[in-house]
């Protein structure tokens, strides 16, 4: 327990300072709150959120748990861990580097992806034991294909019969851009390669986007519809969607109402220091979308907007103010078809969907602000489903 405490107050005070403290949420968004009970060796995520996921065929809520390296399964009843996958950081069944994604297929194929290790995908089963290993190393060290930085939080790998596509970062180098940042490899013939379409960010100057460690300007995202074998790729700077289909590719018009454009740097990113203003009021309140989701159950796309805060977080700055300036989203709901139905906006006062999100029969779910102490993680589902 008390290294989940330490942990968790570096982790909380570090959460202070960049995004101060959040606010009651309010419970007209949801439909529902369920509260997850956390252990003594269980910590909710902190600022570059975490992976949660839906399990088919339990019916279970898979969490990914970095303080003990594993997968932890609640019962969305009684919010009660009742499980847990753990990989071993040693001997024959080692998953090796820092593991940080996951992507639950069923209990024989559990797909893991750790940081320092980034050429390769392990499966492992539910109990942990290694079930295979897929290399996709470069051949030319990535010079001229995006760099496998995995997407955080969702919408990273997309498993369809004897394939898996894994969405990793936009790179900022431009020769490594003109491929999609999307991986397609046959768990058959071990064959790979990187999607010839869509490149991304072809027509943006890209010394005008945050630096790389701002992973969230840089993170492309999937959704597969698997009745349609079609897939989905969302780019944070782009108002469009892609839609993938028998090897071609259309741009999908996808905007949100409430996002104009994209606000970016006003020079060269490498001539800015980190705590430079100029820069920080782009890193936290620049618009962006988030990724897009497929609720195959209730055949509906859901995209998510981050929306334009710059001239408030500026403000902040300026004037040395402690106050906690809330992000604003717009959820969008599409039908199948990628036809918009309808728009709904809430703030991080009411649910933080960057640090958290995952689909089930039921709709989409959202992880809400921590305000119910360390031992409570409470998720919502958000009320447009029904």
């Amino acid at each position: 327990m008390l290294k989940k405490v330490v942990i968790y107050f570096f982790m909380a005070k570090l959460c202070t300072v960049v995004l101060g403290q959040t606010a009651q949420f309010n419970h007209e968004v949801f439909e529902k709150v369920i509260d997850l009970k956390l252990d003594s060796e269980t910590a909710m995520p902190w600022y570059f959120g975490s992976v949660f996921q839906y399990c088919d065929d339990t019916g279970l809520l898979a969490y990914w748990n970095r303080v003990t390296r594993s997968i932890k399964y609640f019962d969305f009843e009684s919010g009660e861990t009742v499980k847990e996958t753990k990989l071993s950081s040693y001997g024959p069944e080692e998953i090796p580097g820092e593991p940080y994604y996951f992507y639950y297929h069923n209990k024989d194929s559990v797909f893991v992806f750790s940081e320092f290790q980034s050429s390769k995908l392990f499966m492992v089963n539910d109990k942990g034991r290694k079930i295979d290993v897929f290399d996709f190393e470069s051949k030319d060290g990535y010079r001229f294909t995006p760099f496998p930085r995995l997407t955080r939080v969702s919408g990273a790998i997309v498993v369809h019969k004897e394939h898996f596509f894994l969405s990793f970062n936009i790179s900022e180098q431009k020769e490594r851009n003109r491929v999609a940042p999307v991986l397609k490899y046959n768990m058959v013939t071990r064959e790979y390669g990187f999607l010839e379409a869509p490149a991304a960010y072809g027509n943006m100057d890209l010394s005008r986007i945050p630096k790389g460690a701002q992973q969230e300007f840089y993170e492309s995202r999937l959704a597969f519809n698997a009745e349609n074998n079609e897939m989905v790729i969302n780019y944070p700077l782009n108002q469009n969607l892609y839609l993938l289909r028998d090897g071609k590719v259309k741009e999908v018009e996808a905007k949100s109402e409430s996002v104009e454009g994209f606000e970016l740097l006003s020079r060269d990113k490498n001539r800015f220091e980190i705590d430079d203003i100029g820069y920080k009021k782009i890193v936290f309140g620049s618009a962006r979308y988030f990724g897009v989701f497929y609720d195959q159950n209730n055949k509906l796309f859901y995209r998510l907007a981050k929306l334009d805060n710059v001239s408030k977080t500026e403000s902040k700055y300026l004037s040395n103010s402690k106050k906690y300036v809330p992000d604003s989203y717009s959820w969008m709901l599409f039908d199948s078809g990628l036809s918009k139905k309808t728009e709904v906006l809430f703030s991080s006062r009411e649910a933080t969907p960057e640090k958290g999100v995952f689909l089930s029969p039921e709709g989409l779910w959202v992880l809400l602000p921590n305000n119910k102490g360390e031992d409570i993680m409470s998720i919502g589902l958000l009320k447009f489903n029904k």
